[in-house]
């Protein structure tokens, strides 16, 4: 489960890099959405390769995914506090 709440919060961390709006820049309608959506895919694609990668280390896959997709669930409710958006 370290290994999971490790992972989650790295890519969190990456994906609101990658995806948080600019400062600078004007916001486009439904901007926030796409960024967040963006962010969704990016968890998504990192837990189905964190499925493979503990099969083949023969960790526990039920607690391993399990607990990935919590925290990313939670880090995900989280998001939406830390995107400033230029109104």
């Amino acid at each position: 489960m370290l290994l999971s709440a490790g992972l989650a919060f790295a890519v969190q961390v990456g994906a609101y890099a990658l995806l948080a709006p600019g400062k600078t820049t004007e916001a486009v309608s439904g901007e926030v959405i796409l960024r967040w959506g963006m962010g969704a895919v990016v968890r998504f694609v990192v837990l189905v390769m964190f499925g493979v990668l503990v099969s083949v280390m023969r960790l526990p896959l039920d607690a391993a995914l399990v607990s990935l997709a919590t925290y990313f669930f939670l880090t995900m409710i989280a998001e939406p506090l830390l995107l400033n958006h230029v109104r």
